[in-house]
């Protein structure tokens, strides 16, 4: 039985070695309804939604349907302290009524640590969500994604992808 201890030490070595490049985070066809909203207070008078669809595998949203969105999904990858996390959101030109702001947030296990606030009514553009871990991801952990404002407006959000340095 000489190949099983060459078959572990094959194992151990994998295991031991460094990880290098990009992996995806989060799969867009995951996104599911979650009620964990890391901004509670922004909740007054509104009820969370979970509309959205795929295009191209791009997550869109739009907030005539769904004006206040939460969606969460388990982290797919492990994320090490010093891993960069990036993605991106875009949006069409935003309109309201009034002037307003629109939030976009991701949090992860109910920890924010990305948002970004744009004035409306205003014109296309977008943001792009690059942080570095200060603390580590475990696989599964609860990715979210929270956004609204006021408004009949398309938001597109990019999928997420970790890179080890």
């Amino acid at each position: 039985m000489p190949t099983r201890p060459l078959h572990l030490s094959l194992l151990l070595l994998s295991a031991c070695a460094p990880r290098e490049g990009s992996f995806v985070v989060t799969d867009p066809g995951a996104w599911r309804a979650t009620a964990v909203d890391p901004f509670p207070e922004h909740a007054e008078g509104r009820v969370a939604c979970a509309d959205h669809w795929l295009e191209d595998g791009i997550v869109e949203v739009d907030t005539g349907d769904c004006p206040y969105l939460l969606i969460a999904q388990p982290a797919q990858v492990e994320g090490l302290v010093g891993d960069m996390i990036s993605g991106g959101v875009l949006w069409d030109t935003l309109f309201a009524e009034a002037p307003a702001e629109a939030h976009i947030a991701l949090s992860i296990d109910g920890e924010p640590l990305w948002e970004e606030r744009v004035p409306v009514p205003s014109s296309s553009g977008w943001a792009r969500l690059e942080l570095t871990l200060s603390e580590p991801i475990l696989p599964g952990a609860q990715i979210a994604w929270h956004l609204h404002n006021h408004g009949l407006n398309r938001w597109n959000l990019l999928n997420l992808t970790l890179t080890a340095p």
